[in-house]
Parts: structure tokens; sequence; C-alpha cells
């Protein structure tokens, strides 16, 4: 790349290679790692220099993320606002169909959940397989609407209706065989499946699996909720000692 020329060319070498990298970071180092920041940063830089609208919805997306994990929940919602008005004004499906599931996960985390769940079904209508076979992303965009739809449905009190999603996700995520999607649906459904009074052996398998897929995979980000899980798991089998 520093061989090229500054040019056109050059940019859009560069984009694809940054693409690349903030998708790498992300799975391996999670939201928080500096690098992550910056990459997108960059990449979104080039996506307004070429117009990549396509581009630009995942870094829009990533950006939306940041500030979540960063508390800054305003500004995550104003980020997914402007996915959706992207993907209307574009007429593109894939930043459409992200500005729902980023909707979603934006006012779940500010505490509306009823208009997280719209958001969630929302995306679910629009799914299309066509988009996910034209655009590769970390997490599976039907999945992730699945596992948002849990997770709103759980805390507005429909724990079957909860359930159901929940296991559609992980059917899914199984049936891709997407590893990284697999481990993110296991880690953000493991924090509902205390309120649907599962089994806690069916449980514990289910964070030994994850914890699994992260050391083979090298998952850090995700082993996080593996750890919780499992020991949540060990203490209501009567093991707090292991739990610990």
């Amino acid at each position: 790349l520093a061989t090229l020329p500054d040019g056109t060319e050059r940019q859009e070498y560069e984009l694809d290679l940054q693409m690349a990298l903030a998708d790498a970071v992300a799975a391996t180092h999670g939201l928080t790692a500096p690098t992550w920041a910056e990459t997108i940063a960059r990449a979104r830089l080039l996506c307004e220099k070429l117009s990549r609208p396509t581009q630009l919805a995942m870094v829009l997306a990533s950006q939306c993320n940041l500030h979540l994990v960063r508390g800054e929940l305003e500004l995550a919602c104003q980020e997914s606002k402007e996915l959706l008005d992207l993907g209307k004004v574009r007429n593109d499906p894939f930043a459409t169909l992200s500005g729902c599931n980023q909707s979603a996960l934006a006012w779940f985390c500010r505490g509306d959940f009823t208009a997280s769940r719209g958001y969630a079904e929302q995306a679910l209508t629009l799914y299309d397989p066509a988009i996910s076979s034209t655009v590769k992303w970390t997490i599976d965009l039907q999945a992730t609407a699945l596992e948002l739809s849990c997770r709103s449905l759980t805390y507005l009190g429909y724990l079957d209706k909860a359930r159901l999603s929940r296991s559609k996700a992980l059917a899914h995520a199984r049936q891709i065989k997407h590893v990284h999607t697999l481990a993110a649906v296991l880690a953000m459904t493991s924090l509902c499946d205390v309120y649907f009074q599962s089994d806690p052996a069916l449980l514990l398998q289910d964070a030994e699996d994850l914890a699994e897929l992260c050391t083979e995979h090298g998952f850090p980000y995700w082993a996080v909720s593996a750890s919780w899980a499992r020991g949540a798991s060990l203490s209501e089998l009567g093991r707090p000692g292991e739990a610990l």
C-alpha cells in the first residue's frame, strides 16, 4: 500500500484493509480496544471520500457500538438513526437492516424495551439471505435481530417468546457454521437465561461450549460472558466453591 501513489486506487485498497482490520480487532480484542476506534474512524473518512454507502453503513454500525460501550447512549441512538437515514436515502437494504439492529440495541441500552422490540421485529421482517451473501459482517444479521428480540422480550416479561427467539438464534448460528456469531449469541443471551429458570446443568454446558469457542478461536471479549455464565450456573447447582 505504501508504494502506491495517493489517489482513488490507493484509498480503495486502504479502505478494504481498514475494514478487514476493524473486524479482526473487534472479534479478538473487543470494542474498547484503542486500535479499533482509530481504525473505524479512518475507515469512515475513506468511505465518505469514495462514496461507498455499504461500507459506510458498516462503519456507522461500528461507531454506534463504540458509543454504547462508552456509555454514550444518546450518541448511539443518533448514530443508529443516521444509519436508518442512509438506508432510506440510498435505498440500501443492508444499511436499513443494520440500522434496525443498531436501533434495537441502542434503545435497549436506554431502557426502552418496547422500542427495542419494535426495531428487532422490523429487522426480522426486512431480513433477506441475499444481504448476508453479499455483505460479510462479524455477526450474522438475522442472528443479531433474534438475540436482540430475545433480550427485549425478556425484559418486557414475555419469557416464552424470548426463549423461542433465543432457540432460533442459536439454531441459525449453528446452521450457518459461523463461530463468531455463535459465540456472540451464546454470550448475549446468557444474560437472559437467569430469567428463564432453565435447567442450570444445560446452561452450564452452554457456558462451557462458549468458553471452548473463545479459547479455540481467540475471542477474549466473549470469554468474560462465559466465565459469568459458568459461575451463575454452578451457583444454581449448589457448587459455590467452583463458581468462585
